[in-house]
């Protein structure tokens, strides 16, 4: 009889999708669950998925679920904030960083916790555990701590005989390591809120306080995509962007281009491409690391 309530009790429960994007399992001393945390950088989604035992409680009873959800609920801030710290905002900072330098920043994304949206909450098939998946979209709810211009500053504009093509987007590729500038080694590009670009002689070419902070908000700066998911991009840059290949990575945690002269160039020599900047019609080809 009890295996009957119990396949009838697994048949009514909801199962998603499990996330397509692999992370390690993660647990705490505090909290005798696991979880895993996935930063989707080309949808711009944080997703936790949480399992916590039941132990030895009936899992037929409405109150054992009623005493996951709760443990659960109680953990998840502090769950939460431990995997926000290592998000990269741009080369010199993280956002663990930026707690370190304004602690007040602390309590205001611990407060996000309570916006994550629960996509899921059920039984594991085998009753041994309860799952609970959270999601929270970075564009605006984390982005916007760290946006200070309320209107974008144009870059400095170039002075060409032949401003050149208007495109309809920038579309940046980058090798799976390339040189680090100013150093003797190379490195991988890490993914950032907020990256620079600059051209070789280091001038800036494109930086957050040159896009629209509505944008930015909304958005994002740039959209990392990998090259299987490169179709993609075409909402961002549309069909005929400018192409460009990074030469160099720049920063403490690598999230700064270099592109070559010319190329920046093509961007800014145009009023039309500069223009880009300012809407964000940015895409960055890179691997997942």
């Amino acid at each position: 009889m009890r295996e009957l309530l119990i396949k009838a009790f697994l048949s009514l429960l909801c199962i998603l999708p499990v996330s397509i994007f692999a992370a390690p399992v993660t647990s705490s001393a505090s909290f005798p669950g696991s979880w895993t945390f996935t930063n989707d950088w080309g949808l711009g989604i944080l997703q936790w998925k949480i399992e916590l035992p039941i132990g030895e409680q009936d899992p037929l009873l409405p109150s054992t679920r009623k005493q996951m959800e709760r443990e659960i609920d109680r953990a998840f801030p502090s769950i939460f904030l431990d995997t926000l710290l290592s998000i990269t905002i741009d080369s010199s900072t993280t956002i663990g960083d930026a707690i370190e330098e304004n602690p007040g920043l602390r309590s205001e994304l611990t407060a996000l916790a309570q916006t994550a949206e629960r996509q899921e909450s059920h039984y594991t098939t085998d009753l041994s555990s309860w799952r609970c998946s959270f999601e929270l979209h970075v564009y605006p709810e984390i982005a916007r701590l760290f946006i200070n211009h309320t209107v974008a500053y144009p870059p400095n504009r170039k002075i060409s005989l032949d401003p050149g093509a208007q495109y309809t987007g920038i579309l940046i590729y980058v090798e799976d390591r390339l040189p680090v500038h100013g150093l003797f080694t190379a490195s991988s590009l890490r993914r950032g809120l907020f990256p620079r670009i600059f051209d070789e002689e280091m001038n800036p070419v494109i930086d957050r306080s040159m896009v629209d902070p509505g944008i930015l908000s909304t958005q994002g700066m740039v959209l990392y995509l990998p090259p299987e998911r490169m179709k993609e991009a075409q909402s961002r840059v549309g069909q005929t962007p400018l192409r460009i290949t990074a030469r160099e990575l720049y920063g403490r945690y690598t999230t700064d281009m270099l592109v070559t002269s010319e190329a920046s160039g093509q961007i800014l020599s145009n009023d039309h491409n500069i223009g880009l900047i300012e809407k964000g019609r940015i895409a960055v080809i890179c691997n997942e690391h």
